[in-house]
């Protein structure tokens, strides 16, 4: 088994312990406010479908449907998590217009969307040009990401803390990936950095595909 998906499979176990209680929070508390720009970038854009990526409890993509949004698809590597997705999606009789998807980003269908959304997805992600890359496969005209910010600070106590982290979760563990590569990746594809938005340690960049010169 190769590193990445050894990750991939890390990831989807440290996550399915948080299953049972992360929608409880977003019930609760409401969603994070960086999962909030999401929902109001995706709704402003007028997207009638969205892939959001690593939708957990389907919580942040309920939303969107809510707001106006026409499809989803949620895709997210942990089994209760998807679990959960599902439970919600049932109990909204949602089940024509949302579709969960277990599995890696970089390995599932994905199908043709207005917008993609990637909310403190790559944190947990080595494959940064991968999973943008897997994003675009949906020509959408909206991608919308959330990183942490890669400031000094930040990036000294994650390297600090990485080490106790693989030591105690068996191999997951949080990437601080540069937003000028993320940022340099999108517009060498194409899209435009429309807004950046700082919250607390993270920051939220919205890109539009930039108009066809044809």
């Amino acid at each position: 088994m190769d590193q990445l998906k050894k990750r991939e499979e890390a990831i989807g176990r440290f996550f399915s312990k948080e299953a049972s209680g992360w929608g409880e929070r977003h019930d609760d508390k409401g969603i994070p406010a960086s999962a909030k720009l999401h929902v109001d970038a995706v709704i402003e854009n007028n997207s009638e479908s969205v892939i959001d990526v690593g939708a957990g409890p389907a919580t942040v993509l309920l939303k969107m449907i809510e707001g106006g949004v026409k499809e989803g698809t949620a895709v997210d590597l942990s089994e209760e998590m998807c679990r959960e997705a599902e439970r919600r999606v049932r109990e909204n009789s949602l089940e024509d217009r949302v579709r969960v998807v277990k599995g890696s980003f970089l390995e599932v269908e994905v199908p043709v969307s207005d917008a993609v959304s990637l909310h403190r997805v790559l944190c947990c992600h080595p494959d940064r040009e991968g999973m943008i890359e897997r994003a675009l496969m949906a020509d959408p005209s909206l991608v919308v990401i959330t990183i942490p910010r890669s400031f000094a600070p930040l990036r000294l106590l994650v390297n600090l803390i990485i080490g106790i982290k693989e030591l105690f979760s068996k191999g997951f563990r949080p990437y601080i990936h540069k937003e000028s590569e993320v940022i340099a990746q999108m517009q060498d594809k194409g899209f435009n950095l429309e807004k950046r938005t700082t919250k607390g340690p993270w920051v939220t960049l919205v890109f539009k595909k930039q108009p066809s010169q044809n």
